[in-house]
């Protein structure tokens, strides 16, 4: 429903813009009582007959050497040690950090 509100609130809009448009265009600023400062409109940019943009040329291999020198992410240690920190922490997120099943009053240095 939000998505049907969404395209029709954005078609009214539009429809709204082509009246606006075309009497302004036919009788000028006639149309409203009081000035009427418009923003000057845009500028057209010619369109491309393929739609593809141009590239810089870049040294792709110096590049990327140059990101892994500078990151330590794409090292085998390092993931390797990522994952054992990954496997200890889901190890003591099982662990109770409390014993919490007595039945019976006990004094701290049982309890510890």
């Amino acid at each position: 429903m939000s998505l049907l509100n969404e395209v029709e609130n954005n078609y009214a809009h539009m429809m709204n813009k082509i009246i606006f448009d075309k009497h302004l265009a036919a009788n000028g600023t006639g149309l409203i009582t009081g000035k009427l400062n418009l923003p000057k409109k845009p500028a057209v940019k010619p369109v491309k007959y393929l739609g593809m943009i141009e590239i810089p040329k870049c040294n792709f291999p110096k590049a990327f050497s140059k990101f892994c020198c500078k990151t330590l992410q794409i090292k085998d240690e390092v993931i390797v040690a990522q994952q054992e920190i990954n496997h200890e922490c889901n190890l003591v997120a099982l662990k109770n950090l409390f014993y919490t099943e007595t039945r019976k009053t006990v004094s701290f240095a049982e309890f510890n």
